[in-house]
């Protein structure tokens, strides 16, 4: 670069920082100017007393000042720092019924965050089972049906020996696709940002629900789970008497799975069934005046809820009057897909709408290795 090329550009540069700085100074002047009009208002005779005079100045006061308008449109904003108590004691109290608290006006209610849901089954039958995932939309396993057990000592040296025999069968599970959907407002989404999540909760709680209903009575129909009470072996009462409580027919029950070499751990019973058990007596003193035989009302130290040594699972997903006693690991979930929330605008016309879509799915199946370590009857 030439030398007259070089001295061309020092003095662009010169020129430009000079233009800048005299540009500051202008804004830095006009802050002053502005400044001084602001003190002069505040220093004025005629300005309303504070903390020595008879009437403390407010807000309002300043603002009503002649020329308070223009001086804060040149800087573009005030500020005010209280520090008399007067300004905030020596003015008419607005109370909230002057401003509408609790009919239509202009005070406006605090809004506690979330959204209380109804109440909601406390689910409990998956705990009971054991689960794992699945690769493939079903799932084989091999189940034993017969065996002929001829073992017997050997008549004599030479002597053939006896001859058993064991039957199998391939058995399977289908995953059943279990789902709902619910179409929102965008702008419900937007307005109210806890609604989303309530309905991401509410949709995968009712999957659940629906979920333990397949599990324990599905009816094996279509893409119906074949539940545990579809595929159970049938209460005979065999052991009954006409004098039975409910708590007699769960121990006839438990003999009935033990005559087929099968070791029940848990029955499920609906609540009212349930409370009816809580609530049996001893006859000592005459009728319902003894103690309780399997509840304690008092608490104790430790509740858990438990009938012969069985663990008792209480829900109102088994009907009232009907009971479920049986081995728990004699059956299995299986997850092809786990439980998932989807939000989607490409349903019909949800677009168009200003709507989402917003879907909960999973993929489960139910499989019963040995039906015969299930009884199902009614009381």
């Amino acid at each position: 670069m030439a030398d007259h090329d070089v001295k061309h550009s020092l003095e662009l540069i010169k020129s430009s920082l000079e233009f800048k700085q005299n540009e500051l100074a202008e804004k830095v002047r006009i802050q002053s100017l502005r400044l001084d009009e602001l003190q002069s208002l505040r220093e004025r005779p005629d300005r309303p007393e504070g903390r020595d005079g008879k009437h403390a100045a407010g807000v309002g006061a300043y603002v009503a000042q002649p020329g308070f308008i223009d001086a804060v449109r040149k800087i573009g904003r005030f500020g005010m720092e209280i520090t008399d108590r007067p300004l905030l004691e020596q003015k008419a109290l607005i109370a909230s019924s002057d401003l509408g608290y609790s009919t239509p006006g202009v005070l406006g209610a605090q809004r506690v965050q979330g959204v209380t849901p109804l109440a909601r089954r406390r689910l409990t039958v998956r705990d009971m089972l054991r689960s794992a995932p699945m690769s493939a939309s079903m799932a084989d396993f091999i189940r034993e049906t017969s065996f002929t057990n001829s073992a017997s000592p050997q008549g004599g040296d030479g002597v053939s020996k006896a001859e058993s025999s064991m039957q199998f069968e391939i058995s399977s599970a289908r995953a059943a696709t279990v789902a709902h959907w619910i179409p929102v407002s965008r702008q419900a989404l937007d307005d109210l940002p806890e609604l989303g999540r309530f309905i991401d909760a509410n949709l995968l709680w009712g999957l659940k629900l629906k979920e333990e209903t397949e599990i324990l009575v599905g009816d094996g129909l279509g893409d119906h789970l074949n539940g545990l009470v579809t595929q159970a072996t049938a209460y005979t009462g065999a052991y009954g008497v006409g004098s039975d409580t409910k708590l007699d027919v769960i121990a006839h029950a438990i003999l009935e799975l033990a005559d087929a070499e099968e070791s029940a751990n848990f029955c499920i019973l609906n609540p009212r069934d349930f409370h009816d058990i809580s609530l049996i007596k001893t006859e000592e003193g005459g009728a319902n005046r003894g103690s309780y035989v399997a509840a304690d009302p008092l608490g104790g130290l430790l509740q858990v809820r438990t009938l012969w040594g069985l663990s008792c699972v209480i829900t109102r997903t088994m009907p009232v009057g009907r009971f479920l006693v049986g081995d728990a690991s004699q059956a299995e979930i299986r997850d092809r897909m786990r439980a998932t929330v989807d939000i989607s605008t490409e349903h019909s016309d949800v677009f168009t709408k200003n709507k989402v879509a917003i879907r909960a799915e999973e993929r489960v199946a139910l499989l019963v290795f040995r039906p015969s370590g299930f009884v199902y009857g009614a009381f």
